[in-house]
């Protein structure tokens, strides 16, 4: 693909990061499926079972009408990733990064779709009452005692996945192998590993994981929370990149701090506001991809995309949940209205194109499917102490 995107190269480049976005994505593997291309809607309504009763002979049987109830996946969203060129760029540096974007996009894509894909575990019917530590007496037990639940509720036990990122595929194999399995027998393919206690495991690190940073006191200068390794600062008065204000009240710190993480102004890297936060370099910024903090008022709220390691010099955080899917395949509907799709449009005044790639999609857990999947929560990192 050469370096500039020309009209000719359009549709290549759309089919290209579509076959990229499929390569990678795991929820393709493992929804069902839809084509949505021309709906606003898409039904699936489902029956109530019939039940058996006792028959008497010669006596009259009371018929009862087959019962049909609606479920609509009808909420759509569009995800879209956008950079500008300039063709001068290609004068000025031996590498022209255009030729790469693809890869980037489709990344990006499939990441942010397979998150929202993830998020349906909210969905499950059945879920793990606290997060499990696993450990080499309940790794088996553990996922298997899922999987019993969903089979003993009507899922197709010969259908049936499990889905961990790679912190817990590696608990897993370490127990399996420790116990005689040889892992090296699992085919490989998008993220599916191999079989364990009769079900299809997939290894994902778009599963949402979640914990809370509760401060007993309000944030003192240079006391620092750490995510995935980018360390943010407390200041009375920030000056530099990674620096929140401590504000007036515990409350207003934690508004700063879930400001800086979100970067919530959507600076560029170095911007700042001084009461508030300076944004943290380019690099720090594509460590946090996939984090999001909630402010809980006395609480920092995160969610993660995979498990990232968390610590505080200030507060501790509490144990890190990471939820993980027993399912049988096809419990979520996934549905695109669009493959990938490229529109550009020239700069005003500049030589310079602006290109956006995007794709729609919907997806739902259908009422049926909510018996067929649960979520076990397990502890990818312990509580500070």
């Amino acid at each position: 693909m050469a370096n500039a995107l020309s009209a000719q190269e359009q549709e290549m480049w759309e089919a290209e990061t579509q076959a990229l976005l499929e390569e990678r994505s795991i929820f393709m593997d493992i929804a069902t499926m839809r084509d949505a291309v021309g709906k606003a809607i898409i039904h699936n309504p489902y029956n109530v079972r019939p039940q058996s009763e006792t028959y008497t002979k010669y006596n009259d049987v009371n018929i009862k009408p087959l019962i049909a109830v609606a479920d609509n996946m009808d909420t759509f969203t569009s995800r879209i990733v956008t950079f500008d060129y300039d063709p001068v760029d290609a004068l000025d540096t031996e590498y022209n990064t255009v030729a790469d974007a693809k890869e980037d996009c489709a990344y990006q894509l499939s990441m942010d779709m397979e998150r929202a894909f993830f998020e349906e575990y909210s969905n499950a019917q059945f879920a793990s009452s606290a997060a499990v530590t696993l450990d080499s007496s309940n790794t088996l037990l553990t996922f298997a005692n899922a999987k019993a639940t969903l089979t003993n509720n009507g899922a197709d036990d010969r259908d049936m996945i499990t889905v961990v990122d790679d912190f817990v595929h590696a608990s897993i194999a370490n127990y399996v192998t420790t116990n005689g399995y040889n892992e090296a027998d699992g085919a490989i393919r998008r993220g599916y590993k191999w079989e364990f206690v009769g079900s299809r495991l997939y290894s994902s690190s778009s599963l949402i994981a979640e914990a809370s940073l509760t401060p007993a006191i309000n944030f003192v200068a240079d006391t620092t929370v750490t995510i995935n390794g980018v360390v943010f600062t407390a200041k009375a008065t920030p000056a530099a990149a990674w620096e929140f204000d401590i504000g007036a009240s515990t409350a207003a710190s934690i508004d700063n701090l879930v400001a800086a993480i979100n970067n919530a102004n959507g600076y560029a890297a170095g911007e700042w506001l001084a009461t508030t936060y300076f944004e943290v370099s380019a690099e720090d910024r594509d460590l946090l991809n996939g984090v999001v903090a909630t402010d809980g008022t006395t609480t920092v709220d995160i969610e993660t995309r995979g498990y990232r390691a968390l610590s505080s010099s200030i507060a501790k955080w509490g144990a890190v949940s990471l939820n993980t899917l027993v399912m049988q395949r096809g419990a979520i509907d996934f549905a695109l209205r669009s493959p990938v799709k490229l529109d550009s449009q020239p700069i005003p005044k500049q030589l310079g194109t602006r290109y956006l790639t995007w794709v729609n999609y919907g997806k739902k857990t259908f009422t049926q499917n909510k018996k067929r999947m649960y979520n076990v929560k397990i502890v990818a990192q312990a509580a500070e102490v």
